[in-house]
């Protein structure tokens, strides 16, 4: 028996114990035969590791590694060498992400998918690096970046209302969800999530007032944070970033922010999230104020 990482798994793989998600709510009894529906279980709720009878951490690396063309196993490590330049390879955690990092990217390649990097600008922007030199552009500090783009990316006054409705003793949930159905994105992306397999409800939940109930404050805090700042920079230049990619990479970290989080008692995991969600934020309000700049910083970036 031992611990496998979660991209291992297999189906035909026996669990070795119970399975429990990263709040602890049991999934999964020990000794079930793993099929596609306890693969997609165990994605949707961001388990990492599981107990596996009769396979070890090496087995199942190399058993993944045996579905990956040579050639895009190749291509993948060097890709990966890049991005890893500046990290410790020597670290146990560190070579783990490169290996799984090599071996998503050698899944992509499999399926004729390029890699994508968000921060790369489109090739139209290409600049002549002469040309460059010779330019002289007027400095602005980031104090005054800030101040310039601040208007254009306030919150707007639903989601000051929710949280002052969540921060009264007197609330109920009934208040919540009455805040959040005068906003019809947010409550379209609630009733979204709470119905996702990330919360596992059989049946469908379809009104406002019980998925406040089902998400609580916290988390509802954290959406409302989310879809708030999200809906500010909807007008971003789409020669200039793909937006989606952008969103995906950074719900991607805060999702990687809150299981980090989780595994240390104590700790707030919805506010892990959102540092997560919104760690690249500034990267939008330079774009925002100063796109051109940040097309070229990008180009010479890559170049």
């Amino acid at each position: 028996m031992a611990r496998i990482n979660a991209a291992d798994i297999k189906v035909g793989m026996v669990l070795a114990g119970d399975l429990y998600g990263p709040r602890g709510r049991f999934l999964v009894p020990g000794g079930t035969v793993l099929d596609e529906k306890h693969l997609k279980v165990i994605k949707a709720w961001g388990v990492a590791e599981a107990d596996i009878e009769g396979v070890t951490r090496e087995d199942a690396a190399a058993m993944a590694a045996a579905d990956i063309d040579p050639e895009h196993a190749a291509e993948a490590e060097r890709i990966v060498d890049i991005l890893f330049t500046r990290m410790d390879a020597g670290h146990e955690a560190v070579a783990e992400l490169k290996r799984l990092c090599a071996f998503r990217i050698s899944e992509s390649l499999g399926r004729g998918e390029a890699p994508r990097d968000v921060w790369t600008p489109n090739p139209e922007h290409a600049f002549d690096p002469q040309e460059l030199k010779a330019e002289r552009e007027p400095k602005i500090s980031p104090f005054a970046l800030v101040r310039k783009q601040l208007e254009l990316v306030s919150l707007p006054d639903v989601y000051f209302h929710i949280v002052e409705v969540l921060e009264s003793p007197y609330s109920s949930s009934s208040s919540v969800a009455e805040v959040v159905g005068k906003d019809p994105s947010l409550s379209a992306k609630l009733l979204r999530l709470v119905n996702s397999a990330f919360y596992g409800f059989p049946s469908k939940i379809e009104t406002i007032d019980r998925a406040v109930c089902i998400i609580g404050a916290n988390d509802l805090n954290t959406l409302a944070l989310g879809v708030s700042v999200i809906n500010s920079f909807a007008d971003i230049p789409p020669d200039i970033i793909d937006v989606r990619d952008f969103w995906l990479h950074s719900i991607a970290c805060g999702v990687t922010a809150r299981f980090l989080a989780s595994q240390k008692p104590g700790l707030a995991e919805e506010r892990f999230f959102t540092a997560g969600l919104l760690h690249d934020i500034g990267r939008l309000l330079i774009i925002k104020g100063l796109a051109p700049e940040f097309a070229k910083a990008m180009f010479f970036s890559r170049a």
